[in-house]
């Protein structure tokens, strides 16, 4: 079959023109490409940004601003509270001075290793164990009778357990005056940073918060500190001191405002806060904003 000129070159006008056709198809892939890689970036950012919005819409509107000051009241109320730890501090740091003077021959009651090994790591460990006892029972306590209230109440058996170290003739008196410490401290640690935190102003409320650690080491200190001028019953009995302040500070100071909203007892909230506020303290508003978490928070509770 012949081939006339003109289908040659037609073909050879096809071949000639195919390269140039291959930079045009990928120049045009590229574009589409891009075109479709940037509006699908740009519908990722507008999906992006459409949830942002959205999830702004959903968040809690910013409370109010308002002046806050602290009271003299305030101040002695937190330090009311901190006594407790300076209290769970000495009934910690107790056992290493006291330890060593019961393992004299003139101490009554008279205990040493090896043969009262079993006996003393009792009283030494049986303080913290208890303690968790006490934690987990601070939580009814509070609900029924408020922070302060249960602070007052903690004195009792602080005494108690002080007076079982202080008089006791043998091992087994100062293990039942631990266990009845430990019960204290832990009931203590679970109230008193609360009431701190209830009733301190926002700027402070993070130190004060923090203090009760320190106090606690600080006890500790005057423990060893005590322990090695005195002897064991005299330290037991200036270990008992800040258990007592704090008993009697504190039936002097109000209830924390945010306890007595949660239990609808309002109008003692205002008076609360207004004791522990300073002068220039916006007090209505505070308690306003106050009322409204306190009732979102009841509301959470009845759903749940």
């Amino acid at each position: 079959m012949s081939t006339t000129p003109e289908s040659g070159n037609h073909l050879l006008s096809i071949k000639l023109q195919s390269p140039s056709l291959a930079p045009k198809t990928m120049a045009t892939t590229t574009a589409t490409t891009s075109s479709t890689t940037t509006a699908t970036t740009t519908g990722t950012a507008a999906s992006s940004s459409g949830n942002e919005l959205s999830n702004k819409k959903n968040l809690p509107p910013t409370p109010t601003r308002f002046k806050q000051e602290a009271s003299f009241c305030m101040y002695l109320a937190a330090f009311s509270a901190l006594l407790g730890a300076i209290g769970f501090g000495l009934g910690i740091g107790w056992s290493a001075p006291a330890f060593e003077q019961l393992s004299h021959n003139t101490s009554v009651p008279h205990l040493y290793e090896p043969r009262d090994l079993t006996l003393l790591t009792w009283i030494s460990s049986s303080m913290p164990l208890t303690a968790l006892f006490g934690a987990l029972l601070s939580d009814s306590m509070v609900q029924r009778y408020g922070r302060r209230k249960s602070l007052i109440g903690y004195g009792v058996p602080f005494a108690i357990g002080w007076l079982f170290i202080i008089g006791s003739t043998n091992g087994y008196m100062l293990l039942i005056g631990r266990i009845i410490l430990g019960l204290a401290i832990g009931a203590l640690s679970g109230t008193a940073p609360s009431y701190i935190v209830d009733i301190s102003t926002i700027k402070i409320r993070g130190t004060l918060g923090a203090l009760f650690q320190l106090f606690i080491v600080t006890g500790i200190l005057f423990a060893y500190v005590i322990g090695a001028f005195l002897p064991w019953r005299m330290a037991s009995i200036v270990s008992i001191t800040p258990t007592i302040l704090q008993t009697i500070l504190m039936y002097f100071m109000p209830e924390g405002p945010n306890w007595l909203l949660q239990n609808k007892r309002n109008d003692e909230a205002k008076k609360a806060l207004t004791k522990i506020r300073g002068r220039n303290s916006e007090i209505e508003k505070e308690f306003e904003i106050l009322m409204k978490e306190s009732n979102q928070t009841t509301n959470n509770d009845g759903q749940a």
